[in-house]
């Protein structure tokens, strides 16, 4: 293999998620302006024709689906399209086969593309990770795979997924990081004005942002009402009783949504209303106690839950505003 130069075989097929395209390969075509290494990215359909993006924009694949097995690496994309391109047999044999031929290549999956990974059989034994709202087709298709829908990326061995859409771009720096190392990557993310910090193990939910934005009427005077006082003791019972259901309709509509039950929510709530009282100067006993979480070694643990991380990291982690800060 040639240390300086690295080829990844990029899938486009229809209604791929243009984002999972273009994300990634940016991300990896902008290391060549700053090292004298470089990917040489190629891309292929399983028709070997052009095929249209889901904002409908029409992508040319550069090469045959049968001159994928000579790149090192190969990544899936996400999209609608997946659903049915999954089942492309050519496809399915070069995923499955990937690692056994390439013993030092590495399998990169985009938002949904890790359906595919799964139902090949490439996630088995692996920890994995897609966006969130694939989380109940991802289970549907069975399979010894460790989901972990919260995070945002997700590696083991030479297997790499990310959540999809942005997050794409968090792991093609995290593989720059890889094979160029951190300063590299951290001028990449400079150069496409995006947080070098949000490591795989960040969630997904920036909730108070979010949420909002994400929820149904059903659930916006909640929502509202939770954010605006996370010290409530909230229970199950009360916050199904605000939006007059039961707590096992509160927390279907909760996982339909957001993708987590109503405790985790609150909790994720809690901690990024937290990572704003800290970054305003408030000493984190303080601001444990203004989050509901009563004392700083409550809100330790759920640093440390939810982000693996420590309590001066806390902001860094949520906020992601400065894109020079290293992983």
């Amino acid at each position: 293999m040639d240390y300086s130069h690295r080829s990844i075989a990029i899938l486009i097929f229809e209604d791929v998620h243009l984002v999972d395209v273009a994300g990634p390969a940016e991300a990896f075509k902008e290391v060549h302006n700053h090292s004298n290494f470089h990917y040489d990215l190629r891309f292929f359909s399983v028709t070997n024709a052009t095929v249209r993006a889901n904002c409908g924009i029409l992508l040319n694949p550069d090469m045959p689906l049968e001159a994928v097995p000579k790149c090192d690496d190969i990544l899936i994309t996400g999209g609608t399209g997946i659903d049915r391109v999954m089942y492309h047999a050519g496809l399915r044999k070069l995923v499955s086969n990937w690692l056994n031929e390439h013993p030092g290549g590495r399998i990169l999956s985009v938002c949904s593309g890790a359906l595919l990974l799964a139902d090949t059989g490439v996630l088995q034994g692996k920890q994995a990770t897609t966006h969130w709202r694939r989380s109940q087709d991802a289970q549907r298709i069975g399979g010894n795979v460790r989901w972990n829908f919260d995070r945002i990326f997700t590696s083991e061995g030479n297997v790499f997924c990310s959540a999809g859409v942005t997050a794409g771009i968090d792991l093609a720096l995290h593989i720059i990081t890889l094979d160029v190392g951190n300063h590299v990557a951290s001028t990449v993310a400079r150069e496409l004005v995006v947080p070098m910090q949000r490591t795989g193990g960040q969630s997904q939910h920036s909730l108070l942002v979010e949420s909002k934005i994400m929820a149904t009427d059903r659930l916006r005077p909640l929502i509202d009402a939770v954010i605006q006082k996370p010290d409530r003791q909230w229970t199950l019972d009360e916050l199904a009783l605000f939006i007059n259901v039961t707590p096992r309709t509160l927390t279907r509509y909760m996982k339909k949504e957001f993708g987590i039950p109503p405790v985790k929510f609150i909790e994720l709530v809690r901690l990024q209303f937290a990572a704003n009282l800290i970054e305003r100067g408030e000493h984190i006993h303080t601001a444990a106690r203004k989050a509901g979480f009563g004392s700083s070694q409550r809100l330790n643990r759920a640093i440390k839950r939810n982000f693996d991380t420590t309590p001066s990291q806390l902001v860094r982690v949520l906020k992601s505003d400065d894109p020079s800060v290293p992983i």
